[in-house]
């Protein structure tokens, strides 16, 4: 009697090609709990989304351009601690408004830079003075 070649497929062939049911269930959990979450992230807002102040004009199709500018004017704040990288980033913001106007539109680049210079004044309001002199 000769011993099979390959012994594990021997043993795959016993116990049968099929995943054990709790392998099954547990995948089907984890499919399930990604889906629940991937559609909550969808439709909830974003945690730091600011809402448009009453005085601001902003088409609801530039409110993304908005949220932008104010996400960067406070990573500017949090990010930049001496001038050489308060001007690097003024540079990156200016070129990224640059970028918004010539793929989306005008009224796009105006709400981004709203959106910029309202957040950073709520959050610095004398850098704010300073920068936007």
């Amino acid at each position: 009697m000769t011993a099979p070649a390959n012994p594990v497929s021997v043993s795959a062939r016993k116990r049968g090609a099929m995943l054990p049911r709790f392998t099954l269930g547990s995948t089907a959990l984890a499919l399930l709990i990604s889906i629940v979450t991937g559609l909550y992230h969808r439709f909830s807002a974003p945690a730091t989304e600011v809402p448009v102040p009453v005085g601001i004009v902003i088409a609801r199709a530039d409110t993304s351009a908005w949220n932008l500018g104010t996400e960067h004017a406070v990573a500017f704040i949090r990010e930049c601690a001496d001038d050489d990288a308060r001007g690097l980033r003024l540079l990156d913001i200016r070129a990224r408004e640059s970028n918004i106007r010539a793929r989306i539109g005008e009224s796009a680049g105006d709400a981004y830079v709203a959106g910029f210079e309202y957040q950073l004044g709520q959050q610095s309001d004398s850098l704010a003075r300073i920068i936007l002199k």
